[in-house]
């Protein structure tokens, strides 16, 4: 998958599904383009989310600072069934939003983005010399 696909691929991803659905949707996408082009610099993109394992221990750990520290820690979870949570700026749970998912497509098109251009550029290049090679 050439980074062109991957990014028009991550902007095409249906939303529809719920958050969780439309999360692992970004993960599955993005692993299929960091093995596919070893580019592993989206990778530190999804530092923020977590799944349901993670979130319950780090709760526990969490829970023996407290109940005003776990309060805090899981006061924006207002579903409890969800399989991937996003931690906050102060490192606090909540549960994933649309607005979290777009802000991540976002994050990983700018990781692997950058040199997009430069792609395009080599692609247009290949092309031309195949035609003046005829």
């Amino acid at each position: 998958m050439t980074k062109r696909e991957f990014i028009e691929e991550l902007r095409e991803c249906p939303t529809e599904g719920g958050c969780d659905s439309y999360y692992e949707k970004i993960k599955d996408l993005t692993e299929e383009y960091m093995a596919d082009s070893g580019d592993y610099s989206p990778e530190d993109c999804f530092n923020d989310f977590i799944d349901e394992d993670t979130a319950d221990l780090l709760v526990r750990e969490r829970a023996v600072n407290g109940l005003v520290s776990l309060h805090n820690f899981i006061c924006g979870i207002d579903f409890y069934g969800a399989d991937y949570f996003y931690v906050n700026g102060y490192g606090n749970l909540e549960n994933i939003s649309g607005g979290n998912l777009d802000c991540l497509v976002e994050d990983i098109i700018s990781c692997v983005g950058e040199d997009y251009e430069d792609e395009e550029d080599e692609e247009d290049e290949d092309e031309e010399n195949e035609d003046d090679e005829e």
